[in-house]
């Protein structure tokens, strides 16, 4: 993550704010955080050099993604994810509650998604059978990780329904979770102040990169652990990830054998449909902030 963190930062986010900030133009906060945070999952998922790097990209790349990406998640959802038995049904006769866009965007992101997993496995294909050298940061991991689990938890499945269980588990954790802690921190310009000054006043340095070389002699001044030091910084990450915990609803469903604790409720029943996006209202948090 240190090598994924330097590329997307230092090569194309810090170069795209200084340029916003040179020629006094406007830069759409929103817009750079939806482009930040799919570059930063994309990569720690598949590998820096089979991500989507849309902060390198022209804006109808990401306006494309982000149009489709917002038809996938429609009002309409709601119907088979709430009321599945009804949902159901009317399919049967020919009557589908989902829009005809959530259906192309849905094939636009499978497409999407698929086309940067081939890319993933040719860098797996390039070390294992070429022995060509990867670099660190472009190591799919996560992604290696997901197939081997796939295949292990289900060998029964054909090679389709396999890619398509990886996908599923692969976009489970493409979100915009960061996007909601810019819009916190844009709504408290108090608590932008305050991170500013706690970074001051620790004496951290952003406006370089720094290298490995650097953590070999005192790792106690490396920049990940100064940064992990600041109290009101990580009180904010906190405090944004338990008010918003996921992008978009995410629910589950109990195991159907026994009855199970989640964020400290007890003996919540089997079969039971958990939303975690409500988890937040009675997570312990200690870190708790109000912005």
């Amino acid at each position: 993550m240190h090598n994924i963190s330097i590329k997307i930062m230092y090569t194309h986010l810090y170069p795209l704010l200084n340029s916003a900030a040179a020629s006094g133009a406007q830069a759409d906060a929103l817009d750079i955080s939806y482009r930040l945070c799919s570059d930063y999952i994309s990569s720690f998922l598949l590998g820096y050099g089979n991500g989507t790097a849309y902060l390198s990209k022209e804006q109808s790349f990401i306006d494309e993604w982000r149009f489709h990406y917002d038809n996938y998640s429609c009002n309409e959802c709601f119907f088979p994810q709430e009321i599945p038995l009804l949902y159901n049904l009317l399919k049967t006769v020919g009557i589908d509650l989902l829009p005809r866009s959530y259906w192309a965007s849905k094939k636009f992101l499978e497409t999407w998604l698929r086309n940067m997993e081939s890319k993933a496995d040719k860098t797996i294909l390039q070390r294992e059978e070429m022995g060509k050298p990867i670099p660190p940061e472009n190591q799919p991991v996560v992604y290696e990780a997901i197939k081997l689990a796939v295949e292990k938890d289900s060998p029964h499945l054909d090679e389709q329904a396999k890619q398509a269980e990886i996908g599923s588990e692969m976009f489970d954790h493409i979100c915009l979770v960061l996007s909601y802690t810019f819009w916190y921190l844009a709504q408290n310009p108090h608590a932008q102040r305050r991170i500013r000054e706690e970074i001051i006043e620790a004496g951290i340095d952003l406006t370089s990169a720094p290298k490995l070389a650097d953590y070999s002699t005192n790792l106690s001044n490396a920049l990940p652990v100064a940064l992990g030091k600041l109290e009101f910084l990580e009180a904010v990450i906190h405090e944004s990830l338990r008010m918003r915990p996921t992008s978009t609803p995410l629910p589950r469903i109990t195991p159907s054998d026994r009855a199970v604790s989640i964020a400290g409720i007890d003996n919540i029943p089997p079969n039971t449909r958990v939303n975690a996006f409500q988890c937040h209202e009675v997570y312990p948090c200690r870190h708790l902030f109000q912005f």
